[in-house]
């Protein structure tokens, strides 16, 4: 969806028909900052005080059933006059029964950057609150686990805050303690598997510890992986950030550029032509089906049969065959533009 800025327009009588609006506006009343319906996209800004109970409302209400979480993230309006406070936090749900989205956001002050945790309410909600706190520094009192996500232990500040400088880096030189607590008075062996082993695809480390061969406690570490697209992409142009979306899952990249594209187009209220669109929506399923071809063959090779991989990769390669045929590219793309496609 989207993002765009919270409205301080008078709302219009049908935006506040909505259920969604009705019923936090019924339940919160001043505690509701501001509605809006950007070209479909409604969002909702009340204030952090009622973040979890507006939360709860969303996914308990029938009418309302927005009980799938599908994103958490900050925001830094460093560069926006017009907001009131600098940060704030996005939440992202979905009624698959009603079959639409909501955005609900709060702002959040920069002297005191302290929401609720929504962990309660959304159990998912545990990593996306992690990554916002590595990332922007907002604190979520009550999370269980508020620790670094993304970045380590020895990082200095927050680097997704708009100040931060794109060149800081900082050095991981203290060595890690371990992961997992080893049951005391039990003898047994700790083993690290990773963070580069050659079955995992990516960094990503998993410290486990044995009795025999059995594995009594386990502890994962996905490896201070963090790609810093959305730092690269304060410093590039729409159009210049899709070889980067192309890269964020190379599996099916030509989807990505797709999403990136909608979005900003829907930001500009410039469609794509209808050619254009009928073969970004079929290069679309046809990438999404590649996706699926990795994800299942490659785990069926995890339990031991070969021969499964071999004949689905071949229906992969009549994909890759045909995204060849229309941009010059197979793996990643970067076929779409924003408001169509490279060439047709």
């Amino acid at each position: 969806m989207a993002s765009a800025p919270t409205s301080t327009a008078p709302v219009s009588p049908e935006v506040l028909a909505k259920p969604a609006a009705r019923a936090l506006s019924d339940a919160l009343g001043d505690r509701v900052l501001a509605v809006a319906d950007f070209r479909g996209d409604l969002s909702i800004t009340v204030e952090r005080g009622a973040w979890v109970e507006a939360t709860r409302l969303l996914r308990d209400q029938p009418e309302l059933d927005y009980k799938l979480f599908l994103d958490l993230c900050g925001v830094d309006h460093l560069d926006r006059e017009e907001s009131p406070e600098r940060f704030e936090v996005v939440l992202h749900l979905y009624s698959v029964s009603g079959k639409h989205h909501v955005r609900l956001k709060t702002p959040i002050p920069e002297a005191d950057p302290k929401v609720p945790t929504i962990t309660e309410v959304f159990r998912g909600a545990s990593w996306f609150e992690r990554e916002a706190w590595d990332l922007y520094g907002i604190v979520f009192e009550g999370h269980p686990n508020l620790i670094r996500l993304l970045t380590h232990e020895s990082f200095v500040g927050h680097p997704m805050r708009k100040d931060y400088p794109t060149a800081r880096r900082h050095v991981l030189k203290d060595a890690k303690e371990l992961l997992i607590e080893v049951p005391k008075g039990q003898e047994g062996l700790v083993v690290n598997i990773g963070p580069s082993h050659p079955s995992m695809h990516g960094t990503f480390r998993v410290q486990a510890f044995l009795d025999g061969e059995t594995i009594q406690t386990a502890e994962a570490e996905i490896g201070y992986m963090h790609r810093n697209f959305e730092k690269m992409a304060e410093e590039r142009t729409y159009w210049q950030i899709i070889p980067y979306t192309d890269r964020l899952n190379y599996c099916s990249s030509f989807m990505n550029g797709h999403g990136w594209a909608l979005a900003v187009e829907k930001l500009l209220g410039v469609p794509a032509p209808p050619r254009a669109e009928a073969v970004r929506v079929i290069l679309s399923e046809f990438s999404r089906i590649m996706d699926h071809i990795i994800c299942v063959s490659t785990n069926v090779v995890d339990l031991g049969a070969i021969t499964p991989y071999f004949v689905m990769f071949r229906a992969r390669e009549d994909i890759y065959e045909l995204l060849e045929a229309c941009c010059g590219a197979r793996l990643t793309v970067s076929y779409v533009r924003i408001g169509g496609l490279a060439q047709d």
